[in-house]
C-alpha cells in the first residue's frame, strides 16, 4: 500500500497486475499468477519483493524496490525456469559453490560469501568483496587450459583467478557428491536470509536443486589454485580492443602461469544480510 499511485505495469502474460484505490486514499497493487506451472519462481518473486520493500524507509524507495523485483522476475523468465543445466554448467556451478562455501569457509561466514556471490547476477566476476574479487574456473583433470568468456572477466582491480579441478564419477565413491548434496550441505551453513539469497541466485541461473535429474551426476572438487591478476598477466581487456571488437573469448594455458600463482588474499565482507 502507498499514498503514491504506482505506475501501470505489465510484467508478463503469466502475471496479472491489478491496481486499487481504497476509501482511505491508499493505493494498492496485486500480483496474480495465471500460469500455475510457474508457482515456484513466482513464490521466489514474492519473497524477493517482500524482503526488498521491507528494507526500505520511504515510499519512493519502496516503489523502486518493487521495480527492481520485477526486473529480477523478467530476467528469470528470459533465462527459462526449469531448464536443466548442461554437464559443463553443473561442473562450473559445483566449483563455484565449493569455492565460496568450502574453500572460503575458514576465512569468512557463509552469509558473507552468498552476499558476495555476484556471478549469477551477470557480474563480470563470480565473487566480489570490498578488497578482493574472484573469478572461479572449474577444469577437468588432465586439462591444462581454461576458457575466459569476455574481455571484462579478468579486468577487475584486486582480482584473483581461482582454478578448481572438478572430477566426475558414476557414483558416490570416495567422496563424490551430487549438486543437490552440495547445496544441502551449503544450506546448513546459512541463515534463513542467507538461504533466501542462495535461492535468488539459483533462480537467476535457472537451477532447481530439487530436480531429480541432478541426482545422476557425481562430482569431486580438488584443491583450488590461485593466480594473481596483476600487470603482466596474459589477458585481453576491453581497454586493449578497438571499439568494433567485443565479446572476446580465449583460452589460458595454466602451465605458463606459474609465476602468477599466489595464496588466498585477505578478505573483507561486502556487507551484512538483514
Amino acid at each position: 500500500m502507498s499514498t503514491i499511485q504506482p505506475p501501470k505495469r505489465s510484467i508478463s502474460l503469466a502475471i496479472d497486475v491489478r491496481e486499487g484505490h481504497r476509501s482511505d486514499g491508499l493505493w494498492t497493487q496485486t500480483f496474480i499468477l495465471r500460469d500455475k506451472s510457474l508457482s515456484e519462481p513466482f513464490q521466489l518473486f514474492c519473497s524477493l519483493m517482500h524482503r526488498e520493500v521491507s528494507a526500505t524507509a520511504t515510499e519512493p524507495a519502496g516503489l523502486q524496490a518493487v521495480e527492481d523485483s520485477i526486473e529480477h522476475w523478467t530476467r528469470l523468465l528470459r533465462r527459462g525456469w526449469g531448464q536443466q543445466l548442461s554437464r559443463n554448467e553443473m561442473r562450473g556451478l559445483f566449483g563455484e559453490l565449493h569455492f565460496g562455501f568450502e574453500v572460503l569457509a575458514p576465512h569468512i561466514p557463509a552469509d558473507t560469501a552468498v552476499l558476495a556471490w555476484t556471478g549469477p547476477f551477470e557480474a563480470d566476476q563470480d565473487y566480489n568483496f570490498q578488497t578482493a574479487a574472484f573469478e572461479v574456473k572449474s577444469r577437468t583433470a588432465g586439462f591444462q587450459s581454461i576458457r575466459i568468456s569476455s574481455e571484462d572477466q579478468l579486468g577487475a582491480a584486486n582480482l584473483t583467478l581461482a582454478v578448481v579441478v572438478v572430477s566426475e564419477a558414476a557414483g558416490a565413491d570416495h567422496g563424490y557428491r551430487t549438486l543437490p548434496d552440495l547445496v544441502a550441505e551449503t544450506r546448513t551453513k546459512l541463515s534463513a536470509v542467507g538461504n533466501d539469497a542462495l535461492d535468488l541466485a539459483f533462480g537467476e541461473l535457472g537451477f532447481d536443486p530439487s530436480d531429480p535429474a541432478y541426482d545422476s551426476y557425481w562430482f569431486l572438487a580438488g584443491e583450488a589454485v590461485f593466480y594473481s591478476i596483476t600487470d603482466g598477466f596474459p589477458r585481453i581487456v576491453s581497454e586493449q580492443l578497438p571499439e568494433a571488437i567485443s565479446r572476446v573469448t580465449y583460452a589460458l594455458d595454466l602451465q605458463k602461469l606459474d609465476e602468477f600463482r599466489c595464496d588466498l588474499p585477505q578478505l573483507q565482507p561486502v556487507g551484512e544480510l538483514a
